[in-house]
């Protein structure tokens, strides 16, 4: 009697602190994209693309460098164009921002599935998914339009559905099906390609040791329309970016293992000289454990993560927390499958002893919420300083972007000015001021108070300045992003 009640308390704590963990990670991304701060130039270049671009011109390489799977923008356009009327800056904002909304909030419903398929373990289930849902990079970024919410999203249902797949008889043309529609992804997801990898071993390791055809057919079906969009649209934005990309991914690339670790423990230990070579050889360990112990699981989780790595350090790749979040979800996993191992932790004694500090950090957690600006990791007061520089526009006085032109860009078709052809940036301050023809002008920058100063200094020090307003973002105003415009006359 006791066992069974004790079997019946645990599931229905861990139950409700599954739940509150889901509420909690939903919560945060929800209050963060009513929040809706200010795109900053990466996603303002995304933005000019997808609205720039054709449905099929998703299939040809980007403008500005931009690297993105063509059906999530082609997603993003449905979505936006949606709704037929004359968008503000904000609520332009917030319609690119939800399909990347919709792709967190549903990666906390899927990845505690696919913990429980793996481990069984409601422990583990719960603090794997704990992981994930506090995390501020997926936070973040299932609030910004970039792609990287939705691929996180793809690599769990992959991941899902591989490790799920019966292999018999009755589903062999389900199956077919189902690889057929895999070989797709990467028109969906370019990194989708590190967890096919790894699928593809665990195919050939299988037609190795059963000697059944089948599985070369399935990796066939697989690899036939993976082969073609890697060669028809992958190859040649690789190609068109890699010149461009080549000293930014230099900086980015050639890590060590450790240090590849430590980018997934980045928003839990700042330290820049936290030694994390002793959690890469503990991390080396627990993958050959679990290539041994459950060697599907390896295929369809280690050999993504370890791809990932190889595929970085020889430059193919760039190696930073936004660019592989789409692999955290397997790092959690290879993290705790070692503990899985400890038969003890499956105990409901155990887990609801276990279960204590959980609900204690929970109750902390809720009582001393992250603010919202710790939760932005990249600023920009763009849309802020428009809003700002509108309520004084005269509508005639030509304007001049300065900072982030992308942004400027983007933010200028909602606040309409007489836009003039120069923009000032930190490449080309001296020679694009000195080719501005005589006359009074709008200076409009969303760059640092540093900038600001110089450009004010250097450049206009032979010029009348007529108005200057310096605007601080209050909910930015420690991190060094200033907003700025000034009116001066050049004779």
């Amino acid at each position: 009697m006791n066992k069974i009640f004790i079997q019946r308390l645990s599931n229905y704590v861990y139950f409700i602190i599954l739940a509150l963990i889901i509420i909690i990670g939903c919560f945060l991304r929800i209050k963060l994209y009513l929040f809706n701060p200010g795109m900053h130039h990466d996603e303002a270049n995304l933005a000019l693309n997808m609205m720039g671009h054709s449905y099929l011109g998703f299939f040809i390489p980007l403008d500005r460098n931009q690297v993105c799977p063509p059906f999530f923008l082609i997603f993003s356009k449905l979505i936006y164009n949606l709704v037929k009327f004359n968008y503000n800056a904000e609520f332009s904002d917030m319609l690119l921002k939800f399909f990347p909304l919709v792709s967190g909030i549903t990666t906390l419903f899927l990845f505690p599935v696919l913990l429980n398929s793996i481990f069984a373990n409601k422990l583990l289930n719960i603090l794997g998914t704990l992981f994930l849902a506090l995390n501020k990079v997926a936070i973040f970024y299932s609030c910004v339009f970039k792609q990287y919410s939705f691929e996180m999203l793809l690599a769990v249902i992959l991941m899902n559905i591989v490790y799920n797949l019966k292999f018999n008889n009755e589903n062999f043309y389900r199956n077919i099906l189902i690889f057929l529609i895999i070989g797709f992804c990467p028109l969906f997801s370019y990194s989708s390609c590190f967890i096919i990898a790894g699928i593809s071993f665990y195919l050939v390791y299988l037609f190795f040791t059963l000697k059944k055809k089948e599985f070369l057919i399935y990796l066939s079906v697989m690899c036939i329309p993976l082969f073609f969009i890697l060669l028809i649209v992958a190859l040649p934005l690789y190609i068109n970016t890699k010149s461009y990309m080549n000293a930014y991914w230099n900086k980015e690339f050639g890590l060590h293992f450790a240090e590849y670790i430590k980018i997934f423990f980045s928003q839990i230990f700042s330290e820049s000289n936290f030694n994390f070579l002793y959690f890469g050889v503990a991390f080396v360990v627990f993958c050959a454990v679990m290539l041994k112990k459950n060697i599907k699981l390896f295929f369809i989780v280690a050999v993504p993560f370890i791809v990932t790595y190889l595929i970085s350090y020889y430059s193919l790749y760039p190696a930073e927390d936004r660019l592989l979040l789409f692999i955290f979800p397997a790092f959690i996993i290879n993290l705790f499958f070692i503990f899985s191992l400890f038969k003890f932790i499956k105990s409901d004694i155990i887990n609801l002893i276990l279960f204590i500090p959980v609900m204690f950090y929970l109750g902390f957690f809720i009582s001393n919420p992250p603010a919202l600006d710790d939760l932005i990791l990249k600023p920009d007061v763009a849309r802020d300083v428009w809003e700002y520089f509108e309520k004084i526009y005269d509508k005639k006085t030509v304007v001049i972007f300065a900072g982030s032109k992308n942004s400027q860009m983007y933010y200028s078709k909602f606040f309409p000015v007489k836009r003039s052809s120069y923009v000032l940036d930190s490449t080309n301050w001296y020679e694009l001021y000195n080719n501005i023809s005589p006359g009074t002008y709008y200076i409009i920058s969303d760059y640092s108070k540093s900038y600001n100063y110089l450009l004010k200094r250097r450049l206009l020090a032979d010029t009348n300045i007529l108005e200057y307003k310096f605007f601080i973002s209050p909910w930015i105003k420690n991190k060094n992003k200033y907003g700025w415009y000034m009116k001066f006359e050049k004779e």
